[in-house]
């Protein structure tokens, strides 16, 4: 496994004798340096996750590869539409090549009023049992600290929500295009393109490779084990490859192809807010190569950068070639490097926040943010223990006679760019994709 979380820091900054005053700026930083995005941030995955929806419309039966549903632009089918940017006559693979909202919500509507279950409760409880399957709602188990689990709705979420028969797919139809009450850490995602590329397995990403001297204590047995929760015919894998083929070839991904290697990818744009205010689109797109005996999945999200196809994808593009070419060839490919190592992707919200943090610092020492209460809600944000209390209480002393205000009734936490944990129910049923 390799991962890249970003913004990082220096280690070096954590050592010698400035170590608590950089340890206080990075815990204090809006864009939350600590915070290891790539286990402990949850994203809503977006069109991504379609061809998971694919996979379990196929495998219960409820469409076959030549099913097809009409758009007109917008999904009708729970009497507000749900917009719809590629309209047209779709099959699966046409749906996942052009990313159609109104495909997904039909497969998923099917899933879940499905006639051979007794109730929605336990079509949709089957359902969230192929999610979990596929190594979603649940904590895979990398060999990291603070892994969070996502989340996977089932009918205890929506009973807690809206009581128990009081609510049915339409309650819940964003969650047929990945958004709404799902959400995954991005290794989630890139586990969910092994899955696919091994038609039906996956192993738990890891990081440790070997140990020094042989595996003594069978530490590394678990990253060894194949998972393989569910039986799905490779006939039902090859007609999604078939579609996040086509993403690449000619779909929302056409741009990031890469020369000479057959690419399976999804590209994938999500909503999300901030503080209850809509913020720009998360940019994410998921893949694997090359198609046959494929060597490489990946995931990559840009926060707050629009379009999945117009950064997420061309990052992974470069990364899948590097990788399985050792290098980037041609002139066009180099200067899509140069386009996006020179790419500025920091929302605006962040550049005024590191305004006001830059202000903070100068005006207050750390004694007062202390005080204030800000230090202790940055590690509750972030899930670092307590470690550092003494050097807190040092500062403290240090600070003297100096008076110390009394901390303010109302705090406000510091920003980090991840969806709300908290959606009104409102937001359900608002949310688009492309």
């Amino acid at each position: 496994l390799a991962m890249v979380s970003s913004p990082t820091y220096k280690p070096r900054l954590l050592t010698g004798s400035e170590r608590k005053k950089h340890y206080v700026e990075l815990l204090l930083d809006p864009r939350i340096p600590f915070l290891n995005r790539t286990i402990g941030a949850y994203y809503a995955p977006g069109s991504t996750f379609k061809t998971l929806q694919g996979l379990v419309g196929l495998a219960e039966g409820v469409v076959t590869p030549s099913t097809t549903f009409s758009c007109n632009g917008a999904f009708y089918g729970c009497g507000r539409p749900m917009r719809c940017l590629d309209p047209g006559v779709w099959a699966l693979k046409g749906a996942i090549t052009h990313s159609c909202n109104t495909y997904f919500a039909h497969v998923m509507q099917r899933v879940i009023n499905n006639p051979i279950y007794p109730d929605v409760d336990s079509s949709l409880n089957h359902w969230a049992k192929y999610m979990n399957a596929f190594g979603l709602g649940k904590k895979l188990g990398v060999d990291l600290p603070s892994e969070k689990a996502g989340r996977i709705p089932t009918a205890a979420t929506y009973n807690k929500i809206y009581g128990d028969g009081r609510w049915n797919f339409c309650t819940f139809r964003s969650v047929s295009i990945g958004q709404g009450e799902v959400e995954t850490t991005p290794l989630q995602v890139a586990n969910e393109m092994a899955y696919l590329a091994n038609k039906g397995w996956y192993i738990t990403p890891h990081v440790v490779d070997s140990i020094e001297g042989g595996d003594k204590f069978g530490l590394l047995a678990n990253f060894k084990e194949k998972h393989t929760a569910v039986n799905i015919s490779d006939s039902i894998f090859e007609a999604v490859h078939d579609g996040m083929q086509g993403v690449m070839e000619s779909g929302t991904g056409r741009r990031a192809k890469v020369p000479g290697i057959e690419v399976c990818g999804k590209t994938g744009t999500v909503e999300n807010s901030y503080r209850g205010v809509k913020q720009k689109d998360h940019a994410f797109f998921s893949a694997f190569a090359p198609r046959r005996n494929p060597r490489i999945a990946i995931a990559v999200i840009c926060e707050n950068a629009g379009f999945g196809a117009t950064s997420a994808a061309p990052i992974a593009s470069l990364m899948i070639e590097k990788y399985l070419k050792d290098s980037i060839e041609g002139k066009e490919r180099k200067d899509l490097v140069e386009r996006i190592s020179s790419m500025n992707l920091i929302p605006p919200r962040l550049v005024q926040a590191l305004r006001t943090h830059d202000s903070t610092m100068h005006r207050r020492d750390s004694a007062y943010l202390i005080a204030k209460g800000y230090i202790k809600i940055a590690r509750d944000t972030i899930g670092l223990e307590e470690e550092d209390e003494t050097e807190g209480l040092d500062k403290l002393k240090a600070a003297g006679k100096n008076k110390m205000p009394s901390p303010d009734s109302t705090v406000i936490k510091p920003g980090a760019i991840l969806p709300d944990n908290r959606r009104s129910q409102a937001d359900t049923a608002k949310n688009t994709e492309n």
